[in-house]
């Protein structure tokens, strides 16, 4: 058989260099042992919190190229995203949504193999639930050596996080009744269950046409320090800090409003508005209620002895009262005013409506509310919206995953988000839409690049030290490399150039991808191109 010449070799060498080596890896046990942990890999954080988690490999002294890394997670979670680590930036797959999240990650060629401690990826959920939410590392789930593609025995170890009630903040009472002329005062409570606060900003907006603000007075039990107590135009602004951390139910301060004019007078809490941790000294998330109070006029005459005027007043707990106050009293006793609840005729507000996880066949729609209410999503491939998704849990934060069975490739879709509260009010989105991608990523095998970077390498250094300085038709002493596809060598005498057949044009040259393999526990074998360059003794 005739040897390569150099020419061919040398062009053999540029193809590898224009069509990286891709190497089929089925996954095997190892001798090699390495470890996939989250971090933090346990937290207590309040529901509508983001959770920020990285996804470490440790593999020691050994050198890794590739990491698949599948997870399960609880339904007090909602995925919300993945950031790529600077270690791993070889991006093969990043999807998570319906309880399952998979990232493959590839090291870069130049960068090469890595050892030791790694960030490979960071995932985000939105705590959605109070209770206990699991992170675990699932089945497909692995870790390749650079040296051998082999992957490493694994320790795994998961995440449980504890989610707790948000904090809120709520005035007390919540609707009442006034006639016009009245004074009446509306009690601030914050709640933050058992996480330690050392500050508060409590910012309340009033219709200014039906209610004159009067005063403020203050907590100072609870809350000794003075930041912010003003009022007028519309808004009152209450700042309070404490050298102490409390916990629990508090009263923050009492406002008193005149009731001005006849009508229903919504008392809301305004932007600016916060609950600050004393660990971290960050807002909580929280949920804030304000409140409505109905003014009206009325004919009956005035108790005796007095001017008409009335002044209604909250029985105020004692300092040590984690719980706001139940009842409402009215003094003088002979007042006479109606004691009514108005009736919840306002469907919740809409915001903040977000597509992520969009994919061939999946999206997931979240949505917030400016009270609890149900989740539903309606959508179609036009503006007859014929598909749905519902839940029917009362909720501020909204998260629907749609059937992944109902989508198509490469189509846009139309949707609008709606969402009823308690009382059967029904707000309802304005028409949007998304599209979804025109191709999907195939978790069943991990393809490796990282050994085709090594071999071109090899295969340069082969043709500078093999062939330098050599005509073509030279033979070498230190054996024979041979193409991994057979040829035909013509005979005859001087230079003899390789004949081959000819062959079926070759498909358009993509990028080496990193793929997940379907069985990662199955025996296999790593296929690359027959006797190469590293084959054949050094010289």
């Amino acid at each position: 058989m005739k040897y390569l010449t150099k020419t061919n070799l040398l062009a053999s060498v540029g193809l590898i260099l224009v069509v990286p080596i891709i190497v089929a890896v089925r996954l095997v046990g190892a001798a090699g042992t390495a470890t996939l942990y989250l971090s933090p890999a346990s937290n207590t954080y309040a529901q509508g919190a983001r959770l920020n988690i990285d996804i470490h490999e440790d593999s020691g002294s050994d050198t890794v190229n590739a990491v698949q890394a599948n997870l399960t997670y609880s339904n007090s979670l909602t995925f919300d995203g993945i950031d790529t680590s600077p270690d791993f930036t070889t991006v093969a797959e990043s999807t998570g949504g319906g309880g399952s999240v998979k990232i493959g990650r590839g090291t870069c060629g130049p960068c090469g193999p890595v050892t030791g401690d790694k960030v490979v990826a960071t995932v985000h959920f939105i705590a959605n639930a109070a209770g206990t939410a699991n992170v675990n590392f699932a089945a497909g789930t692995a870790v390749v050596r650079s040296n051998d593609n082999q992957s490493e025995a694994l320790t795994l170890n998961n995440g449980t996080y504890t989610i707790s009630s948000p904090a809120t903040m709520t005035l007390s009472p919540a609707s009442q009744s006034f006639i016009k002329g009245t004074s009446f005062n509306v009690a601030v409570y914050e709640n933050s269950g058992s996480d330690q606060v050392n500050a508060v900003q409590a910012n309340l907006s009033y219709p200014a046409n039906l209610l004159t603000f009067v005063s403020i007075t203050p907590n100072t039990s609870a809350w000794p320090v003075e930041a912010e107590n003003t009022g007028s135009g519309g808004l009152v602004r209450i700042g309070r800090g404490t050298f102490s951390p409390i916990t629990g139910s508090q009263l923050i301060a009492t406002v008193k409003f005149t009731a001005a004019s006849a009508g229903t007078a919504q008392v809301a809490f305004a932007s600016g508005s916060g609950i600050i941790r004393s660990s971290d000294n960050t807002a909580e998330p929280s949920i804030n209620t304000g409140g409505s109070y109905t003014v009206t006029t009325t004919t009956s005459n005035p108790p005796a002895g007095g001017s008409g005027s009335v002044t209604s007043s909250t029985s105020k707990p004692k300092s040590s009262s984690t719980s706001p106050p139940k009842t409402t009293t009215a003094s003088p006793a002979t007042q006479s005013s109606p004691v009514t609840t108005p009736l919840d005729t306002d469907g919740p507000v809409i915001s903040n409506v977000k597509v992520i996880n969009l994919s061939l066949n999946t999206a997931t729609i979240n949505w917030q509310t400016s009270e609890p209410a149900t989740s539903e999503v309606s959508y179609g491939l036009s503006t007859k919206l014929i598909l749905s998704k519902v839940d029917k849990n009362l909720t501020t934060k909204h998260s629907l995953a749609l059937d992944s069975k109902e989508l198509i490739g490469h189509k846009t879709y139309h949707f609008v988000v709606k969402s009823i509260d308690a009382a059967g009010n029904e707000a309802v989105s304005k028409d949007m839409t998304f599209k979804t991608s025109n191709s999907t990523f195939n978790g069943s095998k991990i393809v490796l690049i990282s050994l085709g970077v090594i071999m071109i390498g090899a295969l340069a250094l082969a043709a500078i030290t093999r062939f330098g300085g050599r005509g073509g038709g030279s033979s070498s002493t230190h054996g024979t490399y041979t193409e991994p596809k057979p040829v035909i060598v013509g005979g005859g005498g001087g230079q003899a150039q390789p004949i081959v057949p000819p062959q079926p044009k070759a498909p358009p040259k993509k990028p080496a991808t990193i793929i997940a393999g379907e069985d990662p526990q199955t025996p296999g074998e790593v296929i690359v191109p027959k006797n190469s360059p590293a084959d054949s003794p050094a010289k």
